[in-house]
């Protein structure tokens, strides 16, 4: 048990709606998380990524992040928001020879 479930059974954290949705995980982390007429699903909305699985595939996960790994992407080990000993910011965009924090 992680949370409360609806009566559809429906766990939701965060800002999330759902409608005609079933036995599903909803997490939104900042932003509202909209679900119509689905069933099994887990969707997990951060800042850095959004993920929608079918709940029965999670484990493959792992997968996904070797691919991300393997693409040489940054996500798997850099998070957007940062926190440093002097308090925290939010890379809201960077490029080869830049970065944009807030």
């Amino acid at each position: 048990e992680i949370s409360a479930h609806t009566p559809e059974g429906n766990v939701h954290h965060g800002d999330v709606i759902s409608h005609k949705t079933e036995n599903s995980y909803v997490y939104a982390e900042s932003g509202l998380v909209t679900t119509v007429g689905v069933k099994d699903l887990v969707v997990v909305q951060t800042k850095d990524a959004v993920l929608i699985a079918d709940r029965y595939a999670v484990q493959d996960v792992k997968k996904v992040v070797e691919k991300i790994k393997a693409d040489g992407r940054h996500e798997h080990h850099m998070h957007r928001e940062v926190y440093r000993p002097w308090g925290k910011y939010d890379s809201i965009d960077a490029g080869e020879r830049y970065q944009v924090k807030r």
